[in-house]
């Protein structure tokens, strides 16, 4: 159980003002994942789910060790 928690340990995510201040991995609406730096470098409409983009969407997102 405890290996698969790691191997599925995707946060959902259902928008909102960005919820940490590290890096995190984000997977996107459209399909895609990408490594981010979250002190404000990411465009918090990402997080917030506008309607003008929404495959840049952040749909889940997982911390990232230091």
């Amino acid at each position: 159980m405890m290996a698969e928690a790691a191997a599925t340990d995707w946060i959902e995510w259902n928008g909102g003002e960005c919820p940490l201040p590290r890096r995190v991995e984000v997977r996107y609406r459209g399909g895609y994942e990408q490594m981010r730096a979250v002190e404000n470098s990411l465009d918090n409409t990402d997080w917030l789910h506008l309607p003008s983009d929404p495959e840049g969407d952040i749909i889940a997102y997982r911390v990232v060790s230091a």
